[in-house]
């Protein structure tokens, strides 16, 4: 497994701001939530979310290349589907992947 140091560094010395320092509903977080974000404040959602679908799935890994497609997925996903909770698409998606790999 490769960590990236920067993004490590990155993680425990930043954190989401998006009202005041309140706890952040990651269930309720849309696509067009994301579009404001500083790079620090998208870097730390996006090692969020790995790791809460890591968690799901029973792994525990951190790597460039699971951040790079989960961003990938966002990506995408915000901009073609309707709005809601980014964490809603993402289920959906990683849903219908699993669908495909293993018909």
């Amino acid at each position: 497994m490769r960590h990236s140091l920067p993004l490590i560094l990155l993680l425990t010395s930043s954190a989401p701001v998006f009202a005041d320092d309140a706890p952040i509903r990651m269930d309720k977080i849309e696509c067009q939530d994301l579009a404001g974000l500083a790079e620090d404040e998208l870097s730390f959602l996006l090692a969020w979310l790995d790791g809460y679908f890591n968690h799901m799935h029973g792994t525990a890994t951190l790597n460039d290349g699971s951040l790079a497609g989960l961003g990938k997925m966002i990506q995408e996903g915000c901009a073609d589907s309707t709005p809601g909770p980014v964490m809603d698409m993402l289920n959906e998606r990683i849903r219908l992947d699993a669908l495909r790999q293993h018909p």
